[in-house]
């Protein structure tokens, strides 16, 4: 894909089949005007079933609107597939595939993406470079992950593969969600570029789950544009490929990031668009009962308050951003398979002394682990992730990574005594929870606020800074010395780095 004249060179440019030559004159549809915003083709009435062939046949011709022209031309994709001919005012050859390549054509001269994306991935198109990306990162001995589970399997890709093969894997794993499988395809090229220029980005990462990547992009979107679900789908796959590339760099890079509303204009005609303008924002690295009130009262006045998109001033909107950062930050590098430095040399040292390690129903032996396995080497981190990757949320995930780096740190500085029988990661995770809330208990006179997220884990808890008295790390302290008696308490001045 190609964006319009006069605009910066795409990295979109890759989509085989377009940007060669002069744009292709419509000859099937009718000139169609520009939506004011082009919205998800799956609330289209068109898709919603009921509708005859005929009727769709004739709507389609009468269609002026691109937005129309598409969602007629999705439903008979689903129904007839890209060889059906619709046989446009009598004229034979105007097959579903050669419309979407007119509707691809317009949307791509228009900027409508995430229209762009659809209609590319409905007619199968791939990218030019596609396996030569995707070896690229395999070449820095990293894997990626094509799918989103529980919507959908996620398979592993661990070697190279021709262009036909990956293409297949990841259009297979979608299914019908082409703009989702169109997507990947861009977030590998990203990836790509990023691990060529800057390969330090993915210290500490051994699979990247591009799925997740894409939740965690709409997630951050989302909050940002004050909208979820559908809606802050819709505002990802309408991103520029030049912005995509930007917040896909910045959410790895782990920075915040703001909307900016601009006006614009096309064919003489004003328009509001809205951009995201990136930039760092100053994370709180500890934890302590005075930001525990600050976000108990941000709590209270935001269910009291009627807040709108464009209500609040920059001020305001960059204190509110500073509530839920760490929980976003665990998200983020649970997504990612992000670890701290040492870790998979932690949970070695781990494994040497005690049976196993639990998480919930999952047990990773330590024999014949560490039998067959040594302490560097890539099988062993690749098993221990697998592992870890059991658990489908990634902020849970990240807490069992962020004990275990404590569980480590306790174990360096005992003297040899064995951990027991099989050590229970979640429940450690659940004991320092409770804890949590008990300190907040005797710190405040109303603890109210604090609320648990999925009836289990404090959505107040996920959000601590690892450091400070409030900081995750000293109640994942306490609840494993209370758990391994004879291990030593550390030093106020101990440092555990998690991220």
């Amino acid at each position: 894909m190609v964006e319009a004249a006069g605009s910066p060179k795409s990295a979109m440019n890759w989509l085989a089949g377009h940007g060669q030559g002069s744009r292709r004159r419509s000859v099937h549809l009718k000139n169609a005007s520009v939506p004011a915003a082009f919205t998800s083709r799956s609330s289209s009435s068109y898709t919603q079933g009921g509708v005859q062939l005929d009727d769709l046949l004739q709507q389609l011709e009468r269609a002026d609107s691109l937005q129309d022209q598409a969602d007629i031309l999705h439903c008979l994709y689903i129904q007839k597939g890209l060889e059906f001919d619709c046989t446009l005012n009598g004229e034979v050859g105007c097959t579903v595939e050669v419309l979407l390549e007119e509707v691809y054509e317009k949307a791509a001269t228009q900027q409508l993406w995430s229209l762009v994306r659809h209609a590319a991935g409905m007619v199968g198109k791939q990218v030019e470079e596609l396996a030569a990306a995707a070896t690229d990162i395999l070449v820095y001995q990293k894997q990626f992950t094509v799918g989103l589970p529980p919507a959908t399997v996620e398979i592993t890709v661990t070697r190279p593969l021709p262009p036909e093969d990956l293409k297949s894997t990841i259009y297979g794993t979608y299914g019908e969600d082409v703009s989702n499988a169109v997507l990947t395809q861009e977030i590998l090229m990203y990836l790509a570029m990023f691990i060529r220029s800057t390969p330090s980005m993915f210290l500490e990462m051994l699979t990247l789950r591009i799925g997740l990547i894409i939740r965690v992009m709409t997630a951050e979107l989302g909050r940002v544009l004050h909208c979820s679900g559908d809606n802050a789908t819709e505002q990802l796959m309408n991103l520029r490929p030049s912005q995509m590339k930007r917040l896909l760099y910045h959410i790895i890079n782990g920075e915040d990031f703001v909307e900016k509303s601009e006006s614009s204009g096309q064919d003489g005609r004003p328009f509001r668009r809205r951009l995201v303008t990136i930039h760092p924002l100053k994370r709180r690295d500890t934890a302590g009962i005075a930001q525990l009130k600050e976000r108990a009262k941000h709590r209270r006045a935001t269910r009291t308050e009627t807040v709108t998109s464009d209500s609040g001033s920059d001020d305001e909107s960059h204190t509110a951003s500073l509530h839920g950062q760490w929980i976003r930050r665990r998200r983020l590098d649970g997504a990612l398979n992000r670890v701290p430095i040492g870790f998979y040399r932690n949970v070695w040292r781990i494994l040497q002394r005690c049976r196993g390690l639990k998480l919930e129903k999952y047990i990773l032996y330590s024999h014949p682990t560490i039998e067959e396995m040594t302490e560097g080497e890539l099988k062993f981190a690749l098993t221990v992730e697998s592992w870890l990757n059991r658990l489908p949320q990634p902020e849970y995930r990240q807490l069992m990574v962020e004990t275990l780096m404590v569980v480590g740190m306790l174990v360096d500085a005992d003297s040899g005594q064995s951990l027991g029988d099989i050590l229970s990661i979640d429940s450690l995770v659940y004991d320092a929870n409770k804890l949590f809330l008990e300190s907040v208990d005797v710190g405040m006179n109303d603890s109210a606020d604090f609320v648990h997220n999925d009836g289990t884990i404090s959505e107040d808890f996920y959000d601590s800074a690892p450091s400070g008295r409030y900081g995750t790390m000293s109640f994942f302290t306490q609840a494993v010395v209370n758990s391994v008696q004879h291990l030593p308490r550390l030093a106020p001045s101990a440092e555990c780095r998690v991220s």
